[in-house]
């Protein structure tokens, strides 16, 4: 009998404002999840101007339909709107 064993990774990305951040993170992302193809985004972003809202625009069509979405603006920790495990 062979056990399989679910193996979730977690990479907290790091930078300056417009660094990269985000295409950085996606690569490593889908890298890390290659076995699972289990795709998770935590965005923390809040959208206050237009400014906001085309980069969030561009972020989720760079993205493309395979991962789930966590919206975590305020409280990374204890957010209800998704299990990402």
């Amino acid at each position: 009998m062979t056990q399989q064993h679910n193996k979730t990774r977690t990479c907290f990305v790091l930078g300056g404002a417009r660094s990269g951040k985000s295409a950085f993170a996606e690569t490593l992302a889908k890298k890390m999840a290659a076995d699972t193809r289990k795709l998770v985004y935590v965005a923390t972003a809040q959208i206050f101007d237009d400014e906001m809202r085309k980069r969030v625009d561009l972020h989720q069509e760079r993205r493309g339909p395979e991962w789930t979405l966590c919206e975590a603006p305020i409280d990374l920790c204890n957010t209800g709107s998704c299990d990402p495990c």
